[in-house]
């Protein structure tokens, strides 16, 4: 392929390694991990549709970890570290502390994958 700046190299391999997995193979396992959670519906009707669309936002946060190779006991772990979600003032706290939670269990898988991959020869 040739652009008026000269010639473009089309890398397929750098292409299809950048593309989104498909998530909904894992979506049924994300729901089945999401769904349990204590979540505050709110009184209105617009308070539980924006609260269903956090459920939905969630489910495919951690339909994308699963795809990345988490499992369904590491994402559990990592939610239930989150000992004050109950208490939240609304779905939307609740929500940021379950991604805190899990934005925290990632560092920390990587930080173990950094020195296991360091400490071998």
């Amino acid at each position: 392929m040739v652009s008026a700046g000269g010639p473009v190299r089309e890398d397929r391999a750098v292409t299809e390694a950048r593309t989104v997995p498909d998530l909904k193979a894992f979506l049924p396992a994300a729901d089945g991990i999401v769904d349990p959670l204590p979540w505050q519906l709110g009184d209105s009707e617009a308070q539980r549709k924006r609260s269903r669309g956090r459920v939905s936002a969630l489910a495919h946060q951690v339909a994308g970890l699963l795809a990345g190779g988490w499992t369904e006991a590491q994402i559990r772990a990592a939610l239930q570290t989150v000992a004050d979600a109950e208490t939240a003032p609304d779905a939307g706290a609740q929500e940021r502390r379950w991604r805190t939670a899990l934005k925290r269990a990632g560092h920390e898988r990587r930080e173990r994958q950094r020195v296991v991959a360091e400490s071998q020869p």
